[in-house]
C-alpha cells in the first residue's frame, strides 16, 4: 500500500518554489546557517581522511539550489584555512530526479566535487563527516491535522531521519517550523547522538515566536531552526551558548503539545469558574456585612 503524503505536493525543489520566500531570501537565509554552524566550530573540528578528503552528504536536496553558497563558503572558510583538507566531496541526493537533463551543475571549483543520485530517504547513504539535511519533510503535524492516513508519512520520515544520522559523525539538520526541529532532536537522540537546542537562525530573531504548538504560515521560514547533531567525542554541542530566541525545552510531538494545550484550555476554564464563585461568594459577604452596618 503506497505512502500517503500531504496534499499539493507538486514537483517543488525549493523554498522559494513553495512561495515561502524569495530566492534572494533563501539564499541569505542559508548564508546564515552557515556562518551560526562556522562560528560553533563546525567545519574547524571535521577531520580529513588520511588522503585530506572531507566528505559531506546533503540528503533530500531538492534542486540543491543552495549548491553556489555551500561551495563558496567552503572554499573560503574550509579550504582556504585547513591546508591539510585537500578535498571536499559532497554527495547529493533526492528521491526525485532535479539532477537529469544537464540540472546537475558541478562546483566550479577544483577542489569541491559533487556527486548527485536519485534515491530514496531510506536508502543506506556513504559514510561521511558531516551530513547537510535542510528541510525534513517530519513535521508530527501530519499525526493530528491530515488524519490516520497519514500516519504512516510521519513514520515514513522517522526512519529517513535516522538512516541519515546513521551516515555520519556529526549532522546539521534546518527546519522550517520548532516543532520540525524538535523531531529531528528526538531522533538524532535514538541514533545514538547528541543533539544541540534547536537554534533559531539569527535573521529571525525578534520575527518568530519561539514555543512549540505555534508553527503557522507566518512562522513558516526557510532555514528557521537549526539542530547540530553529533557522535562521541563531542567536540561542539557542549560548547553552543543557547539564547532566548533558541528552545531548549523538552521532546514534544503534536499529540502531547495538542493534549496539553487542552488541558491547559480546561485549566483556564475552571480557573475562571472558580473566579465567578469567588465574586458571587465575596458579594454576597459585602451584603450581609452592609446589612449589618445598616441594623
Amino acid at each position: 500500500m503506497p505512502i500517503l503524503k500531504p496534499a499539493n505536493t507538486e514537483r517543488k525543489g525549493s523554498c522559494a518554489d513553495h512561495g515561502f520566500c524569495t530566492s534572494e531570501e533563501q539564499q541569505d537565509a542559508y548564508n546564515a546557517v552557515l556562518e551560526r554552524i562556522g562560528a560553533e566550530g563546525v567545519f574547524a573540528k571535521l577531520a580529513p581522511d588520511s588522503q585530506g578528503v572531507l566528505y559531506i552528504n546533503v540528503p533530500f536536496a531538492g534542486k540543491f539550489e543552495e549548491r553556489p553558497v555551500l561551495v563558496n563558503f567552503l572554499r573560503r572558510e574550509v579550504l582556504n584555512r585547513r591546508p591539510e583538507i585537500r578535498l571536499i566531496r559532497i554527495f547529493v541526493t533526492d528521491v526525485q530526479d532535479f539532477f537529469s537533463g544537464g540540472q546537475a551543475k558541478p562546483s566550479y571549483d577544483p577542489n569541491i566535487w559533487i556527486a548527485y543520485a536519485v534515491q530514496d530517504g531510506r536508502s543506506p547513504l556513504p559514510p561521511a563527516h558531516l551530513t547537510l539535511g535542510m528541510h525534513p519533510d517530519c513535521s508530527s503535524r501530519f499525526l493530528t491535522d491530515f488524519g490516520e492516513a497519514y500516519h504512516p508519512y510521519y513514520f515514513l520520515w522517522q526512519r529517513i531521519l535516522f538512516n541519515n544520522f546513521a551516515s555520519s559523525q556529526c549532522a546539521v539538520f534546518c527546519n522550517l517550523w520548532l516543532e520540525e526541529a524538535i523531531e529531528v532532536q528526538n531522533v538524532a537522540k535514538q541514533a545514538g547522538m547528541v543533539a544541540s537546542a534547536a537554534l533559531k537562525n539569527a535573521i529571525y530573531y525578534g520575527e518568530t515566536l519561539t514555543a512549540p504548538l505555534t508553527g503557522n504560515k507566518r512562522d513558516r521560514r526557510p532555514f528557521h531552526y537549526i539542530t547540530i547533531s553529533e557522535r562521541l567525542p563531542l567536540q561542539v554541542v557542549p560548547k553552543i551558548k543557547t539564547t532566548e530566541e533558541d528552545y531548549t525545552g523538552p521532546y514534544h510531538n503534536m499529540w502531547t503539545l495538542e493534549q496539553r494545550a487542552r488541558e491547559a484550555a480546561k485549566l483556564r476554564e475552571m480557573g475562571a469558574l472558580r473566579d465567578t464563585d469567588c465574586d458571587s461568594d465575596s458579594d454576597s459577604l459585602s451584603s450581609v456585612g452592609s446589612d449589618e452596618d445598616v441594623e
